[in-house]
């Protein structure tokens, strides 16, 4: 009976040796992707929780499924809800709760290059000192991890697809046309449809006057100077250098690549989800790095 006591004695030291061995005091878990968008793309849909819907993972189920809002501040996936607790520089921090604990984890955003953005999530636990709880523990960060992973990914699917982004289609492309006539007016508030396309109409029929030829769609530049001072600026490739007049002008595009997109609408609510006030969205039409077509 003591040799069999004994060795029970053995086991069990053993098998708690174990535990204490093969799971740490702290455990670390940590999730990375990497998402084909700008740093500032990432960050604007993290760090905005009344965005969190559009990536969260199975968003577009009924709201009776675990993975929907819970309440105004926590998202739930699995076992667990997720709330923003603060948001830093460069990510946020999170508090994820299970049924038994609360956890702090942070996500950050790490930009690699232009269009190239790195999102890690970072847990920290620290084990209990009793056994069993120390196995619960463990369990639980493997179902943190679990679950951290999956809403990662959702995250990943969704910044990698430029259209939730910016709302808009956009894509690289290079210039086609370097031949460009132009010209600008301004007004005191957002110009409308109607006086977008007079402004290029007029650009249309010195094009015809001159004896050339339109040779691809018009490209518009609409820039907000103050609350009441907008410049809109449009343009119309030709397929031969022209004069100047008055106020229309000739410019002769640089070759090179930059960034366009195709609308069928020029709705000054933003349909686009492009703002005004930011110039990185719609530079000068010369030197450009964004423009509109308008499809005719």
């Amino acid at each position: 009976m003591k040799k069999w006591f004994a060795v029970l004695l053995v086991v069990v030291a053993i098998a708690l040796a174990g535990i204490y061995i093969f799971i740490p005091s702290n455990l670390t878990i940590r999730t990375v992707t990497n998402v084909n968008c700008t740093s500032t793309g990432a960050y604007r849909f993290i760090s905005d929780y009344s965005k969190w819907q559009k990536w969260w993972p199975d968003a577009h189920i009924s709201p009776s499924k675990a993975s929907l809002p819970v309440t105004n501040h926590a998202f739930s996936y699995g076992n667990a809800t997720y709330t923003m607790s603060s948001k830093l520089y460069n990510g946020i921090e999170i508090q994820i709760k299970d049924k038994d604990s609360a956890y702090n984890s942070k996500m950050m955003i790490v930009h690699l290059s232009l269009d190239s953005t790195a999102v890690y999530w970072q847990c920290n636990l620290t084990s209990s000192i009793n056994p069993l709880k120390r196995i619960q523990q463990y369990r639980a960060a493997v179902s943190i991890k679990n679950n951290m992973g999956v809403i990662l990914d959702s995250l990943h699917s969704f910044l990698n697809n430029r259209d939730n982004i910016y709302g808009i289609q956009i894509q690289r492309t290079t210039t086609m046309d370097t031949f460009l006539i132009a010209s600008r007016s301004t007004f005191t508030a957002y110009p409308s449809t109607e006086e977008i396309y007079s402004l290029i109409n007029t650009l249309r029929k010195y094009i015809i006057a001159n004896s050339a030829r339109e040779t691809a769609g018009p490209i518009i530049n609409i820039t907000k100077l103050s609350n009441t001072e907008f410049e809109l600026m449009a343009a119309v490739p030709t397929n031969k250098e022209l004069k100047n007049d008055g106020n229309i002008f000739f410019r002769k595009m640089i070759p090179g690549n930059f960034m366009a997109a195709e609308v069928n609408s020029l709705d000054k609510q933003s349909k686009f989800s492009l703002d005004l006030n930011k110039r990185q969205y719609l530079p000068g039409i010369i030197t450009v790095y964004f423009c509109f077509y308008i499809v005719s």
